[in-house]
């Protein structure tokens, strides 16, 4: 991710707007994500994960690298970087954007919000995502790229228009179902590779479900390329 744009700012969201979430100082025992980026502003997005509590993370647009480790807070930090925007109106969507973790009956929710789609595909959006690796994960992302290292409990990503890579370690997973409208499906194993079935030629399903494990990884595209890697 680069901080040396003029147009590229990171976009951070303090928890005093969430109800029942504190911004807590960065452990000191976590890894560090943002060696190579200034942060302006605010602090990232920090919020506490209770043992087993699912994380969802809804975002319109996005390029995100997703990582499951050993943590017991979710943390969230994200580069805007101007694409197809003047610079007056880039400093607007810069204020309008935000980034809001939100406690649901079902866990906690991280949702990006404040722009339109149409304003969201004149921006470029990176980011950097930690979860504990013993939390459910769900991604919905509009468009966009996912490269997620998961942990050792249920995944589910939904995605209109990307690409998606999922890599997990076998032993901890039973099954795994890709489905693509448009595009490729394919499941990685140590020593075989699981091409998709075509669907009325333009979509492809991967099947899986010889794991040892008890999780589950569930993926669904519109129209891109889908992949699980295990190991």
């Amino acid at each position: 991710m680069r901080s040396n744009a003029a147009s590229s700012w990171i976009i951070v969201a303090a928890l005093a707007s969430a109800p029942g979430l504190a911004a807590d100082e960065p452990r000191s025992d976590l890894p560090v994500y943002s060696e190579r980026i200034e942060v302006f502003g605010e602090r990232p997005v920090v919020a506490p994960v209770a043992l087993g509590e699912r994380v969802r993370i809804a975002f319109g647009i996005g390029e995100l690298e997703v990582e499951a480790g050993e943590v017991s807070e979710m943390r969230a930090e994200l580069v805007l970087e101007c694409r197809k925007a003047s610079a007056d109106r880039c400093h607007r969507y810069r204020r309008k954007l935000r980034v809001e973790p939100v406690r649901t009956a079902e866990g906690l929710e991280v949702r990006m919000g404040g722009l339109s789609m149409r304003a969201l595909r004149r921006i470029g959006v990176t980011g950097r995502v930690v979860v504990p690796r013993w939390s459910p994960l769900e991604l919905d992302v509009g468009i966009g790229e996912i490269a997620l290292s998961a942990g050792e409990e249920d995944v589910s990503v939904r995605m209109g228009i990307g690409e998606v890579t999922v890599r997990a370690s076998a032993e901890h997973f039973g099954a795994v179902a890709i489905r693509t409208r448009i595009g490729d499906a394919g499941i990685v194993l140590p020593g075989a590779h699981l091409e998709g079935r075509r669907k009325m030629l333009v979509g492809a399903s991967s099947q899986w479900s010889e794991g040892p494990g008890e999780s589950r990884i569930d993926v669904r595209l519109r129209i891109g390329e889908a992949t699980v890697r295990l190991k």
